[in-house]
């Protein structure tokens, strides 16, 4: 078995503390003799870290000292590197790069003490810190940026934002955490960029300055609706059956909206979902118009034998439709079979299957959200 020991080299400022003052004494003791200054040069070839001491004092000052950058400045790198993204000051990691740091950590200075964060002995391995830019095309793929906090990563986000800004792009910016500084650093952008009116936020905590959102503007089938809106149950209600008869049941609102050409919103869809009545009432709209349409002489005498009841029962709707299809008359029309499914249902067992998605949508239906997101 061998056993490895190794030596820690003392720190820069250790080293320059004890040997500077056996230099100086030399030079006391000594006179003013040729020799004793001969040895007094001698002496001072110790390997005494001046350098590196000069060096940490430097990175100290640096750290304290805030780099900024005017919008001017920003505005003439846009104009001489068009292709490119400004991401501020600093080098290319190269391998002497990472030689010099290993030495630096070997001479015991790993910390350097500073109100920032970050590494600052990498930092200090290069003191020629040049612009660093990264190509527009690069940037339009997936970039992730890594850092302790306070290190910098907002004002990064902040600079490649005015950027784009200036370049009269769109930006969408996603901020869980709400940072004020960042939301008026854009807005900041916008107003000297004379976009003003661009400038747009959602915030659910303040509705008074926020705009009008409507998650479901965009869709293209009732059930694309019914997976944004079940994906947001709990998992306590979100079982298999259930789940998946929530998603019919939220499908069908959506058909009885559409049907109805009515605006498909959080608050109408559980305002449906609330009226079991209402996919009957939609069933008998429905059939009532396919009549109308049609005019013919079989479908009417059929018809004038059904509605001689105001409220006809289900299935002889169901039962007409079916006629309908049979006999060539319109093409079958899965949204209403859907709607015939669901009408069929037990209320009490459709009141128990809904229960998990209620909630839900009462969330993003209360409050000043009612008005933010269903307006």
């Amino acid at each position: 078995m061998s056993v490895s020991f190794y030596y820690r080299r003392p720190s820069a400022w250790t080293a320059l503390f004890i040997i500077l003052p056996l230099q100086l004494a030399l030079l006391f003791y000594l006179g003013n003799g040729r020799s004793a200054w001969y040895i007094a040069v001698l002496t001072l070839l110790q390997p005494v870290p001046y350098l590196e001491c000069a060096r940490r004092w430097w990175l100290i000052n640096q750290a304290a000292k805030p780099q900024y950058v005017s919008r001017l400045e920003l505005n003439k790198m846009l104009r001489d590197h068009a292709d490119s993204l400004y991401l501020g000051k600093g080098f290319e990691l190269k391998p002497e790069h990472t030689r010099h740091l290993h030495e630096i950590m070997d001479a015991g200075m790993t910390k350097v003490r500073s109100k920032g964060h970050g590494s600052y002995e990498i930092h200090g391995v290069e003191f020629h810190a040049k612009a660093v830019f990264q190509s527009i095309d690069d940037a339009r793929a997936h970039t992730a940026v890594f850092g302790t906090t306070g290190a910098g990563k907002t004002r990064l986000l902040e600079l490649m934002t005015a950027q784009a800004v200036m370049r009269n792009e769109a930006v969408i910016v996603f901020d869980p955490k709400g940072d004020r500084g960042l939301r008026n650093s854009l807005k900041a952008s916008c107003m000297a960029c004379q976009r003003e009116f661009d400038f747009m936020e959602l915030d659910l905590l303040n509705p008074a300055e926020s705009m009008l959102f409507d998650p479901l503007g965009s869709w293209r089938s009732p059930s694309e609706v019914a997976d944004r809106i079940t994906s947001l149950m709990s998992s306590s209600a979100s079982g298999a059956a259930f789940k998946a008869y929530a998603n019919t049941a939220v499908t069908a609102s959506v058909i009885v909206l559409k049907k109805g050409r009515k605006t498909v919103t959080l608050a109408a869809i559980r305002a449906v979902l609330g009226n079991f009545q209402a996919f009957y009432t939609c069933i008998c709209t429905q059939c009532r118009a396919i009549r109308l349409e049609l005019n013919a002489y079989e479908v009417n005498v059929y018809a004038d034998r059904i509605f001689q009841n105001a409220d006809p029962k289900l299935q002889t709707l169901r039962t007409f439709y079916f006629w309908l299809c049979s006999s060539d008359y319109i093409k079958p029309d899965p949204e209403l079979e859907l709607l015939f499914s669901v009408a069929a249902m037990d209320r009490a067992y459709f009141e128990k299957v809904t229960a998990g998605v209620q909630p839900v949508l009462n969330s993003l239906c209360s409050g000043s959200l009612y008005s933010l997101l269903s307006s």
